[in-house]
């Protein structure tokens, strides 16, 4: 649970970074899973994850493609 919880707090940071609230309340949740060691919960929220962040990507990957010179 420790690692989980490390990387979440990472995934949480990179969701700052992005200004992505969806996903960076998703990574506060998996940290607070990996910190009691529910990994039931941290199951349900990496699936979530897994989704917002395709999406995000999807957003940067348009972004990109729309401002390229």
């Amino acid at each position: 649970a420790r690692l989980l919880r490390r990387a979440a707090h990472t995934l949480l940071g990179a969701a700052r970074t992005l200004g992505v609230k969806y996903s960076m309340d998703l990574a506060e949740r998996l940290e607070r899973a990996g910190q009691s060691g529910d990994l039931q919960d941290a199951l349900e929220v990496s699936e979530q994850l897994r989704i917002a962040a395709g999406d995000v990507l999807s957003h940067l990957s348009d972004y990109v493609r729309d401002h390229a010179a």
